[in-house]
């Protein structure tokens, strides 16, 4: 009887040692796939916000200045990625001119959201935390995603009205 009971507790161990590896793997799935490969600061730029004093969460935000390819955001707790989304491309990537055209972000954080602010096209230029544009050719696009689980709480996008 007692070797019975045993085999039933090493039976059900094993039962949730598969249940929470399956779980596991699903919820890595659930983070979508990274658009870059690496970083190098020319073709594709990163900066970051810690979250925390502990510098223990932090927000990856990674883009190519080159080319409007979209923006990546990943939230990370102590090296394990929580959520990976994407801020999609404001102008098709047909349309744009590789190396004459311009991408510009910045972003802000208030309180538990992150507000991305893009602008893309010919004339778009950054002169200190202003984003510009000298032509009608470009567009800005304001993003707010939920800082807890990455999901969309809202996006516009404008055209930029040319100054006289």
């Amino acid at each position: 009887m007692i070797g019975s009971s045993s085999k039933c507790m090493k039976n059900l161990t094993l039962f949730f040692i598969v249940i929470c590896l399956n779980i596991s793997c699903r919820a890595e799935n659930l983070i979508e796939k990274s658009w870059f490969d690496g970083v190098d600061g020319k073709f594709v730029k990163a900066e970051y916000i810690d979250l925390n004093k502990n510098n223990t969460e932090r927000l990856y935000l990674r883009y190519c200045p080159l080319t409007d390819s979209g923006v990546e955001l990943e939230k990370v707790t102590n090296n394990v990625v929580i959520w990976r989304v994407h801020v999609q491309p404001i102008i098709p990537l047909e349309q744009q001119n590789h190396s004459k055209y311009c991408h510009e972000i910045k972003f802000f954080r208030v309180e538990d959201q992150i507000t991305v602010i893009r602008a893309a096209g010919f004339s778009v230029g950054k002169m200190g935390d202003a984003i510009f544009a000298e032509g009608k050719d470009a567009k800005q696009v304001f993003e707010v995603r939920s800082l807890k689980t990455g999901e969309l709480i809202s996006r516009n996008i404008y055209g930029f009205v040319k100054s006289q």
